[in-house]
């Protein structure tokens, strides 16, 4: 994957903590923008202490930004967009793999902020609860049983699933959905984007 950075962004190291966006087509490009820009102006003229990495299939729609924020902008190809959408084609998957590929380079803890999302309070306070081991998910929405009345092919009947560190997850229809508007991983659970 092709990437260009802000001459800030280089001065942070691989431990840097990371705010992750996915923006794939001109609509979605258009509200990350906004979204980085609200980072802008809570922050001013402080740099952040934090790198931005910007996933997209339209790169040169950030170019303005480089100076004024740590940007990376990751170049993602529609072979790349194909392999992030995993093998049933499944676009919102990218957002994983963004973490992935993320949590693997740089090594800091990594916060997904969706391309709708604007940023009110600076960044720091749920950076330091993920030091503390903090995960974080936007919102709770409803028990898998209720959304299976809408949406059944998104909400299966029960499943049991054995992670990659061989743990056993039970997910029944009293579990619960969340959003995924804001996703935070800390780095001591790295396994768990495996």
């Amino acid at each position: 994957m092709y990437q260009k950075s802000a001459p800030i962004a280089n001065q942070l190291d691989a431990s840097t903590n990371a705010v992750i966006y996915v923006a794939f087509g001109e609509f979605y490009v258009r509200q990350a923008i906004v979204s980085l820009a609200s980072i802008f102006l809570l922050y001013r003229r402080k740099v952040p202490s934090f790198r931005i990495v910007v996933f997209t299939n339209l790169p040169n729609y950030f170019d303005w930004l480089l100076p004024l924020l740590p940007l990376v902008i990751r170049l993602v190809t529609p072979e790349d967009i194909k392999i992030m959408s995993g093998p049933i084609d499944f676009l919102l998957r990218a957002k994983i793999a963004a973490l992935q590929l993320t949590q693997h380079e740089m090594q800091g803890h990594v916060l997904l902020i969706d391309t709708d999302t604007l940023v009110r309070q600076r960044l720091e306070k749920l950076f330091r609860g993920m030091e503390s081991g903090a995960c974080y998910l936007h919102k709770r929405e409803w028990p898998l049983h209720v959304g299976r009345k809408h949406h059944p092919e998104l909400c299966p009947e029960n499943l049991n699933v054995t992670l990659a560190s061989r743990t056993q997850i039970q997910i029944s229809g009293n579990t619960l959905m969340w959003n995924s508007g804001v996703v935070g991983i800390p780095r001591a659970n790295n396994p768990l984007l495996v």
